[in-house]
């Protein structure tokens, strides 16, 4: 974009003045500019760059690249497949380095986009037969988490209290969540009901990703790989083509889409590969705590440098 402004100086005539062009820069240019003069001065004729954006601006950025660095090779990823058979092929290839600036735009949906997740424990209520009898509390009772092995736990109260040594500290009142309670929506703080993202007492999540399989069972699926097997071994290519053939389908749900964030395969696989993460309109991923806030904190610590950009500093309103 490109502007004006006005010049005043002085001459013996008097107070004379002209209009100078200037240029107005934006985000876009500033941190694809920033990117290429960052590489071109440890002399990197190419690197791999990735650009995190709002879905609305993935027509936009490869459009701006383009027009600041016209060698530029511009990857719109939309899904996680895509990106992982650039990778795959990359590695196979031998990890070459790049040849020229190339970016990856990848959208805000598209990188925190993930499998449903489900809780990892059920509500327990065990008596023993002389409990029941003294009709005395159950000795196991509540959402038990599967890493500590202790009941997750509600903060009804808390208070600060001075103990022994004169030293201050936070005294909570506890008890263990009970039936009905942890609810079917993963909470991180105290709503109508309490907190159930993690638990009180280790901080383990109580929440795992879950997708629909082919087997419901590892017995099922073993049975199949034996029969393949003795296909095989038997060299019958043609009894164990029809043995794959004639797997049950995959089934499907609504709200339980099989797939991976495009985050996650970055964090798992792609550790250092990006040179750098540009990341556009910052702000709206401030909460550390969100899916999108998460998958900001996993791109930065997989990439070698970040930039974000974003025009709302704080309060919600543009700042000049």
């Amino acid at each position: 974009m490109k502007g004006s402004r006005t010049v005043w100086g002085g001459g013996k005539g008097g107070d004379n003045f002209k209009v100078l062009p200037i240029a107005i820069t934006g985000k876009t240019t500033m941190l694809v500019g920033l990117s290429d003069a960052y590489h071109k001065e440890k002399g990197k004729k190419g690197y791999f760059a990735c650009v995190m954006v709002p879905p609305s601006l993935t027509k936009k950025w490869p459009e701006e690249i383009k027009e600041i660095i016209p060698d530029a090779n511009v990857l719109v990823i939309n899904n996680t497949s895509e990106l992982i058979e650039y990778h795959v092929k990359w590695t196979n290839a031998g990890r070459p380095k790049p040849l020229k600036p190339t970016y990856f735009v990848i959208s805000f949906t598209t990188m925190r986009g993930d499998c449903a997740i489900n809780p990892v424990t059920d509500f327990i209520k065990i008596k023993t037969e002389k409990q029941t009898l003294a009709n005395e509390q159950p000795y196991r009772y509540g959402y038990y988490c599967p890493d500590c092995g202790n009941a997750h736990q509600v903060v009804e109260s808390s208070d600060v209290k001075v103990n022994e040594k004169g030293e201050e500290e936070i005294v909570r009142n506890k008890r263990s969540m009970g039936p009905g309670e942890f609810g079917e929506t993963r909470r991180i703080h105290n709503a109508q009901k309490p907190a159930n993202a993690f638990c009180s007492e280790c901080g383990s999540s109580l929440w795992t990703k879950d997708v629909l399989t082919r087997y419901s069972s590892f017995g099922e699926w073993a049975k199949h790989e034996k029969k393949l097997s003795n296909a095989l071994v038997d060299g019958n290519q043609p009894l164990a083509k029809n043995i794959q053939n004639n797997q049950p389908d995959v089934p499907k749900a609504t709200g339980r889409p099989r797939r991976i964030a495009t985050v996650e395969y970055i964090r798992r696989r792609m550790n250092n590969f990006f040179d750098i993460a540009l990341v556009d309109e910052i702000h709206e991923l401030k909460s550390g705590m969100s899916a999108q806030g998460n998958s900001l904190g996993s791109l930065a610590a997989a990439s070698k440098k970040v930039v974000g950009g974003t025009g709302t500093l704080f309060g919600g309103k543009v700042r000049p």
